[in-house]
């Protein structure tokens, strides 16, 4: 979010910003693959994309954003078990997502929730409502 200079072009708070990635770090598991060094590894892929193939020249500063929170975040608290695991288990984490996307929808709620309940690490808090998503 640094490089791209993100955190002041969108007037994030650096507070909640480094809450929010300690949040996200902390939030992964240990499992051998689905893993915060997992995170960071597709996080440098999508900026090796944005800025060596030149994706970014197509995209706004929100749309990088999203990016790059997406591949920070895209499999927080993964368990290891795939969502066929889940559905054929029954497990709690399948029947919290009626057995759709179980393993995706548990990253989301993952993330949102976290920030619902601590308000100091929601990244998104001064993200205004009517930012258009071009320029």
């Amino acid at each position: 979010l640094v490089q791209w200079d993100l955190v002041r072009k969108l007037g994030l708070s650096p507070t909640a910003v480094q809450g929010w990635l300690r949040y996200v770090e902390g939030a992964y598991t240990q499992s051998e693959y689905h893993n915060a060094t997992h995170a960071a590894d597709v996080l440098q892929t999508m900026h090796f994309m944005l800025r060596s193939a030149g994706a970014a020249a197509h995209l706004s500063e929100l749309e990088i954003f999203a990016l790059l929170v997406a591949a920070m975040m895209h499999d927080v608290g993964h368990d290891g078990a795939s969502n066929a695991f889940h559905k054929h288990l029954l497990t709690d984490r399948a029947l919290a997502f009626n057995d759709q996307s179980i393993q995706e929808n548990f990253h989301a709620w993952k993330i949102f929730s976290g920030m619902a309940a601590d308000q100091d690490i929601n990244l998104f808090q001064s993200l205004s409502r009517s930012m258009p998503d071009r320029e």
